[in-house]
């Protein structure tokens, strides 16, 4: 019984040996021809399922919003050709509209807010050398002002934090890519226009995001 059992685990570390020396000779194979270009992506896209869950006031009930909206910016760093790996910034300008979720609450989540937002990060992926590729985003500035007075705050209040992101996109013809992403945005700060003053409610975040991401980007490398 002791040898039967011995022939599993050094079946698996027979294909870590594999694995290892497989990796070893890809590494060695590309690193020769491994060139950082210069990764510049210009890209536009909708939010989908979009839900806020806002908190009002310190230890209050948390409202819920729906929204929908468009975003466009660009993502500039570099991509490692014969390793795939990409790397870099991004900064992004948002507009959304939110609407509120049942139960709805007079000037709190009964009205459309126009939401105008910002955002930079730094990202860090693969792509393949031929149609996916995937990656994720760390946004650390956030940052949404109210583009109109309905709503609890009144317009140019903002919601700033930080926000993730993963990604996967698929590239059919070169110099063009279709991507989903998901996003998570945690804004814990309230800056209101009144008073020129930032507010923190509690430990817990103010506003909380979520989104399906769907867009199209031009990946040029040079």
């Amino acid at each position: 019984m002791g040898f039967v059992r011995v022939i599993p685990i050094l079946s698996i570390y027979f294909f870590i040996y594999l694995f290892l020396i497989n990796t070893v000779f890809i590494n060695t194979t590309f690193i020769n021809t491994a060139q950082a270009n210069i990764l510049f992506e210009p890209f536009a896209g909708y939010a989908l399922k979009g839900l806020v869950k806002q908190k009002i006031i310190q230890g209050g009930t948390i409202y819920e919003n729906e929204y929908t909206g468009i975003g466009y910016g660009l993502r500039l760093g570099y991509l490692i050709s014969g390793l795939g790996f990409m790397g870099g910034f991004q900064g992004e300008m948002i507009k959304e509209d939110w609407t509120g979720k049942e139960p709805k609450v007079s000037g709190i989540n009964d009205n459309k807010q126009k939401m105008e937002g910002t955002n930079y990060g730094v990202f860090l992926g693969y792509q393949s050398s031929f149609l996916f590729r995937f990656w994720g985003t760390y946004y650390f500035y956030d940052e949404y002002k109210k583009a109109n007075d309905d709503g609890p705050y009144a317009k140019d209040d903002a919601y700033i934090g930080t926000a993730y992101s993963v990604g996967l996109g698929i590239s059919l013809v070169r110099f063009m890519a279709i991507n989903v992403e998901y996003r998570k945005f945690m804004l814990d700060r309230l800056f209101v226009k009144v008073d020129n003053k930032t507010y923190k409610l509690d430990s817990d975040r103010d506003v909380q995001k979520s989104e399906i991401f769907l867009s199209l980007s031009f990946p040029f490398d040079f």
